[in-house]
């Protein structure tokens, strides 16, 4: 790298790497050794970045609350609605269900502390807390469409780093998970929206996936036994959508 740095932010867009924070210097990194100087932000330790269609969002450090829309075309920031609660060495995670999440802290304060940011209409919503505490954590969408939050630092009994990992997100069993074409499969899940109306799709919602089935969830948010076909066409996955959280779970079903 042409400038060390510490407590930085790093995203994937445009197939180049983004580097924010620690110093004033924006970086972009491109294989096998294209380092570029992409412009200046305020000196900020500690920010969050996460991409959201074609924008990166940096968000918060130095305990603030900022948020900012950055153009990697045109190298330049659109400030954006503040988030609720300061924070510095939060994570930010650009989810399925459209929304970036602004996850933990450094410190007691901010250490179970989530936040989801919606880009379309620039508003922040507090969402369920972490059961424990998650302080300088690691977190990611994994491939169930669900997001996890890994290990991080516990604030409540002693300053000690823990193997904790938390999962937010529902969860959907097929059953069977495989065979040909015209197969009617039983579908039963976990940790929706509590009753609402849930859809079922054949391949992404988001990228033209049509509905082979609807439901509902029960009071606990589990979602009963709903019975699809598998498709004459298309490979999926299946997705099953709540209509209050819209956090699509995902299946694979695999075709024999």
């Amino acid at each position: 790298m042409p400038v060390s740095r510490r407590y930085a932010a790093v995203v994937g867009a445009d197939n180049r790497v983004w580097f924010f924070g620690d110093i004033t210097q924006i970086e972009s990194y491109a294989p096998p050794a294209d380092w570029r100087n992409e412009g200046q932000m305020p000196m900020r330790q500690g920010v969050a970045a996460a991409l959201s269609g074609n924008t990166i969002y940096v968000m918060t450090g130095e305990g603030g609350t900022t948020n900012d829309a950055f153009n990697t075309t045109t190298k330049t920031f659109t400030p954006k609605r503040a988030s609720t609660t300061g924070r510095t060495d939060a994570k930010a995670v650009a989810a399925p269900d459209g929304r970036i999440y602004l996850i933990a802290g450094n410190n007691a304060g901010t250490a179970r502390l989530v936040e989801a940011y919606t880009p379309a209409t620039d508003t922040w919503t507090n969402v369920a807390t972490l059961q424990g505490d998650h302080g300088n954590t690691a977190a990611v969408i994994g491939p169930d469409n669900r997001l996890y939050v890994i290990s991080g630092e516990n604030f409540s009994g002693g300053d000690l780093y823990l193997p904790r990992v938390e999962i937010y997100g529902p969860s959907i069993n097929l059953n069977p998970a495989s065979g040909p074409r015209g197969t009617r499969i039983i579908v039963t899940g976990g940790n929706f929206a509590s009753q609402t109306a849930v859809k079922v799709y054949w391949g992404d919602p988001k990228a033209g996936g049509v509905v082979i089935g609807t439901g509902a969830t029960a009071l606990s948010g589990n979602l009963p036994m709903i019975m699809v076909n598998i498709p004459a066409t298309g490979t999926g996955p299946l997705f099953v959508v709540d209509a209050k959280s819209e956090y699509p779970a995902k299946g694979v079903f695999t075709i024999q």
